[in-house]
């Protein structure tokens, strides 16, 4: 990208005519030559900044807007967030609820005697109860 550069005599001449005048005037015709190179060099130089300063603008900016997306990710992530708090604490509730009826009823089989009416001398003989699907195609067996 390279800029049309102007000899520092006709640059001078276009933007200081009083000075340019004054200086051409009293100084040698070498030294005004040496004058104008540095003053390209100058001028070179100055531009080779002026696009560096473009360029980091340029950066400055694409990084604003990445800035700006990235706060409207987070701000949508916090909202997410909290509607992921708000369903998690609802279904703790609702688990606590059911965890409770379920501890309740947990309980109330602790409560229970030990033996219950399929609980029988007759079993711990060995012997199937009367009342036993097995016992009742035994005995028609039998029979």
């Amino acid at each position: 990208m390279s800029k049309p550069t102007t000899v520092a005599k006709d640059w001078l001449q276009e933007h200081l005519p009083k000075s340019f005048k004054m200086m051409s005037e009293t100084i040698s015709a070498e030294q005004l030559a040496t004058f104008s190179e540095e003053m390209t060099e100058l001028k070179a130089r100055l531009d080779t900044q002026q696009e560096g300063n473009m360029k980091l603008k340029e950066d400055y900016d694409a990084e604003k807007v990445k800035n700006s997306d990235l706060a409207q990710k987070v701000t949508d992530l916090e909202t997410t967030k909290n509607d992921l708090s708000t369903k998690l604490a609802d279904t703790e509730k609702e688990r606590n609820t059911y965890k409770e009826f379920y501890d309740e009823k947990a309980n109330l089989g602790n409560k229970l005697p030990g033996a219950d009416a399929s609980d029988s001398a007759a079993k711990n003989k060995g012997e199937l109860a009367k009342d036993h699907p097995m016992s009742i195609l035994l005995s028609k067996a039998k029979n």
